[in-house]
């Protein structure tokens, strides 16, 4: 890797000083891209300075005007929030500018917890294909696509690796920690070897895009290999017993859950149910490209045990799990993003129980996922709390940079921009991918804000904006409704339509999505509003 910049100035802000431009070059080049990097990079930046400069300063060059519209491209999806919440804008813009600052749709790599810094190596974890890339599947569905094709790329790396046990494992077990060729790169064994739940997490991956993009052959040719290898590699990885019915039941033994306090869970509650999941979604794939899979698919999913505390009204992380501190959510995951059905007691239940046990100095995505969970259960003031600190205990004035921890460690730490960025595009404005559908259910305003939008989306190959004004308070109902828009930034070859559900989940209205539509919202006491942007039928 060969790097030159612009030597830094020393620069004095003074007080009564307006604001002031500079310009920096920065030119990379290395040896995937360059058989002499050292010669290119410099090439690269006499380039640079030989291109002749506008007469007005004020003007830009070539290079500079590149740069701009490059951005302004990346910058035409996005997240606004309107009203008294700069904190939380700011703190939108900086993780957007973080995480698009690592990665590339024409550059096939993965996305590190550190971004572009050397923290944890520059691996690839679950945190690309569960907090990074959901945010950016619906503002950058082109990103995610790339995100997806390193995984691809590399799935030689996950078959190698399931053969690495005794006795060896079928199908693809994908690496704890991924780097250029995709074999497994973790420095911990305990990790490497019992974190396993990555593979699940790479599947729901797949079908999500899958389901926003409807793109067959895609899902032919790359998504299909990845679902069918993961599920082989669960079906191998499973542990069949006979109950005492008779009935087949299905548990996944010695694991390590997202909760890494844990050295050695069995039935680990997020494992199972996203193996379940990961399972299921070979098989929907299947019936889409018209291609047999082996049944042990279904009846495995249907069978792998998700353990309940009929007691506690709670998911127990993992058999023996005794109560005690975990280091980031886990249960919390199984409704989001996993979509597991359980009642709203439950939720709450096993919401309350693992906050009380969640380490209060542990990973920033944490408070995030909690406040998505109260937020549907229309606990706004809880939701609101916890979405406060998904950020505010994690980001760093005066740049808003992230950290791991609230008290450091591995800054810029885009997994929690990530996880912060769900929170208001999957948590407040309820936008949720289904396989029929992009659900809108019970968008709000986070606390503080008066419209929330969510710039430039993709579905199904349009573009689209989706605001939310806010005219009612977290308790009350105001006599104006509030208001759903839609707008369309890009067309594409599927016609939408927006579907309102009533309080019985029958649909009341449809309406063609063509140029801007404007949807009224009213306030009705225990009714959840629910929509839905679908393919028109």
């Amino acid at each position: 890797v060969c790097m030159v910049s612009s030597n830094l100035p020393v620069i004095t802000v003074e007080p009564h000083h307006s604001g002031r431009v500079y310009s920096f070059l920065t030119a990379v080049r290395t040896s995937l891209d360059s058989a002499d990097p050292e010669t290119d990079v410099m090439a690269d930046v006499n380039a640079a300075h030989h291109v002749q400069k506008p007469v007005d300063p004020s003007e830009q060059t070539p290079l500079q005007k590149e740069h701009i519209e490059a951005w302004a491209k990346l910058w035409s999806s996005g997240i606004e929030l309107e009203g008294s919440r700069p904190d939380a804008s700011i703190a939108v813009n900086a993780s957007l500018y973080a995480i698009l600052s690592s990665v590339r749709d024409d550059w096939e790599y993965g996305l590190a917890p550190g971004g572009l810094t050397n923290y944890y190596s520059g691996h690839s974890f679950w945190d690309t294909e569960t907090w990074m890339y959901p945010a950016l599947l619906l503002l950058r569905p082109s990103t995610a696509k790339s995100l997806v094709a390193y995984r691809f790329n590399r799935l030689e790396g996950a078959y190698s690796k399931a053969k690495t046990y005794n006795p060896p494992y079928a199908g693809a077990m994908f690496p704890w920690e991924s780097a250029f060729i995709g074999v497994e790169t973790c420095p911990s064994s305990r990790t490497a070897l019992r974190e396993q739940h990555i593979s699940a997490d790479i599947s729901l991956a797949v079908w999500q895009y899958y389901a926003v993009t409807k793109d067959t052959e895609w899902l032919r040719t790359v998504g299909f290999p990845i679902l069918q290898g993961v599920a082989d590699f669960y079906v191998s990885r499973v542990t069949l017993e006979t109950g005492a019915d008779g009935a087949q039941i299905a548990h996944i033994y010695d694991v390590i859950p997202p909760d890494e306090y844990v050295s050695h869970g069995n039935d680990s509650a997020y494992t199972n149910y996203a193996a379940a999941a990961a399972l299921r979604y070979a098989v929907s794939a299947a019936k889409v490209l018209n291609l047999e899979v082996p049944s042990t698919y279904t009846s495995i999913a249907d069978s792998l045990v998700v353990l309940f505390d009929p007691v506690l009204n709670i998911h127990p992380e993992y058999k023996e799990y005794p109560g005690d501190t975990i280091k980031q959510a886990d249960v919390v995951l199984l409704h989001y993003p996993w979509g597991m059905e359980m009642t709203d007691d439950v939720r709450r239940a096993d919401l309350e129980y693992y906050a009380a046990r969640s380490d209060n100095n542990g990973p920033a995505m944490t408070w995030g996922m909690h406040a998505i969970g109260f937020k549907d259960l229309q606990d706004l003031p809880q939701a609101a709390t916890y979405f406060n600190r998904s950020f505010q205990d994690n980001t760093h004035q005066p740049f808003n940079v992230w950290t791991e921890t609230p008290s450091g460690n591995a800054g810029n730490f885009i997994t929690g921009a990530g996880g912060f960025l769900q929170t208001l595009v999957q948590g407040y404005a309820g936008i949720r991918i289904t396989d029929e559908a992009l659900k809108v259910t019970y968008p709000v305003c986070p606390e503080g804000a008066t419209q929330l939008k969510v710039r430039g989306f993709g579905y199904l190959g349009s573009r689209l904006t989706l605001s939310y004004t806010c005219y009612d308070s977290a308790s009350t109902c105001a006599s104006v409704a509030n208001v759903l828009s839609l707008d369309v930034v890009e067309s594409g070859p599927t016609k939408l339509e927006l579907v309102h559900f009533d309080a019985s989940g029958a649909i009341s209205a449809s309406y063609p999505i063509e140029g801007s539509l404007k949807v009224p919202v009213p306030c009705v006491a225990g009714e959840v509003p629910k929509f839905a942007i679908q393919a028109k039928a």
